[in-house]
């Protein structure tokens, strides 16, 4: 598995190598693996000219590691330190306003992760002009809930509701999704298309191909206008057809999840670096462990309130400031609203789609608020 994967991204990085012929590429590395394999891959290679970034709200652990990977690889690092005076003072500028409407480019909501870190990248004059910026998005990981992968049998309106509960979960009360005549016929269109039979692989298809047709391709790599918009090329060569392919060749039992792709990232990292792999997860604790404190809150009625609630609380002290870009909610209205079930893109849809997340920008009306 280890040398049909690596031939594959062998083929693809040659052919972006070559086309990249010596310019400056940049890596949004964060303490996963993607960006990092990479990172391990130009290493290899002995491509030199390499900048790696991270970015947040200080020197948390994900930051560390990411410095750490860099140093261990002898790649360049840079930090951009998010500051929520900065990033408010910097959202509400023309020029924000401007972005916005390029980045959705009518497909999707603007995606905003990087975009100040790629704004200081450029103001700051620490990438060079002719840059590409390299993000680790992949078709690796793209399943979710593969549990159903276990059991007997789950039937179309069953992986239709996996499908509904996962994507189009952003508001306090999302039952409407649920009775929306027009998604459900997509969705099945969808399963027709791709011949759901309730089999395995079905099952996995269903998921994943829906994953990577609807959220990778409209919002995730809609991203990368983010790096057009300030005048920089791009490539993702962990998409290109051949890793496309390659992944699914694997069988069921690999592609389910991230197990294998991990040891293959750090079986390359160790033999770069002579380390371990270290990744940043989000909790300590281990699976085993969160699904049975899951199940005592679940056999007693709480488990939902406890989890909207350390949402809520984590949303209010996010490492990478992303509370900072909602703009219309105070801090006690936005805990209030993802403590009720929403999330940090609802509340960008929101003022998104009522053009008041920038008063410098309005895409579905022709007026203005009162911030003008």
């Amino acid at each position: 598995m280890d040398a049909h994967f690596s031939s594959a991204l062998d083929t693809v990085m040659s052919r972006f190598l070559q086309k990249a012929n010596g310019r400056q590429l940049v890596i949004p590395l964060s303490g996963g693996l993607d960006s990092r394999l990479l990172s391990v891959y130009l290493r290899d290679a002995g491509y030199e000219n390499v900048i790696n970034f991270t970015y947040g709200t200080g020197k948390t652990r994900e930051v560390m590691i990411s410095e750490k990977v860099a140093a261990a690889l002898g790649q360049k690092w840079l930090f951009c330190h998010y500051e929520e005076d900065s990033i408010r003072n910097a959202w509400n500028t023309p020029e924000t306003g401007e972005f916005i409407k390029f980045t959705h480019a009518g497909a999707s909501l603007p995606h905003v992760q990087d975009w100040y870190a790629v704004r200081w990248l450029k103001s700051e004059g620490l990438i060079e002009d002719d840059a590409i910026f390299l993000p680790g998005h992949t078709i690796v990981g793209n399943m979710h809930d593969e549990e159903i992968l276990d059991v007997e049998s789950i039937s179309r309106d069953e992986i239709k509701d996996l499908i509904l509960h996962h994507h189009y979960t952003l508001q306090p009360d999302n039952q409407a999704v649920y009775h929306n005549s027009r998604l459900g016929k997509t969705i099945d269109n969808f399963l027709d298309e791709i011949r759901y039979d309730g089999t395995v692989e079905s099952r996995l298809t269903a998921l994943e191909y829906w994953n990577v047709r609807e959220r990778q391709t409209k919002y995730i790599n809609n991203s990368l206008r983010n790096y057009e918009f300030f005048g920089y090329d791009w490539a993702l060569p962990m998409l290109d057809r051949e890793v496309y392919l390659a992944w699914g060749d694997l069988h069921p039992a690999i592609t389910r999840n991230r197990n294998w792709y991990e040891g293959y990232v750090s079986r390359r990292y160790a033999a770069a670096t002579g380390e371990e792999l270290q990744t940043f997860a989000p909790s300590n604790v281990s699976k085993g462990k969160r699904d049975a404190v899951k199940a005592a809150l679940r056999s007693v009625g709480l488990l939902g309130i406890v989890e909207r609630t350390i949402t809520a609380k984590a949303v209010q002290n996010h490492p990478m400031g992303f509370n900072w870009f909602v703009s219309g909610k105070s801090e006690s209205q936005l805990y209030k609203f993802t403590r009720s079930g929403g999330n940090l893109l609802g509340a960008y849809a929101d003022e998104f789609l009522t053009d008041t997340w920038s008063s410098h920008c309005h895409i579905f009306s022709t007026g203005t608020d009162s911030r003008d």
